[in-house]
């Protein structure tokens, strides 16, 4: 169930050390962010801002580490990461 081929959305709770930037939503949504050593952009990430360091992100495909990259990608740091739901 959790196998990429499977096109299963997964939702996760993230608390991160330094408060979101403004324009996390809009980045993360955008389609366009490109990882290091990535070669295709990121699909769309929901994203939902539920304190100043807390966030809820569903992710529709599986990226080695994509949400601790994707917290790099703005130079904060992931403390917490925990799947809540898969489907």
């Amino acid at each position: 169930i959790t196998h990429p081929t499977k096109h299963l959305e997964k939702e996760y709770e993230v608390v991160v050390a330094e408060p979101w930037p403004k324009n996390t939503k809009e980045l993360f949504a955008s389609g366009t962010m490109l990882l290091k050593s990535e070669t295709e952009p990121l699909l769309p990430v929901a994203f939902e801002q539920t304190g100043p360091t807390t966030a809820r992100m569903i992710l529709h495909e599986g990226r080695y580490h994509q949400i601790r990259r994707m917290v790099g990608f703005i130079n904060n740091e992931v403390l917490s990461l925990k799947r809540v739901r898969v489907g």
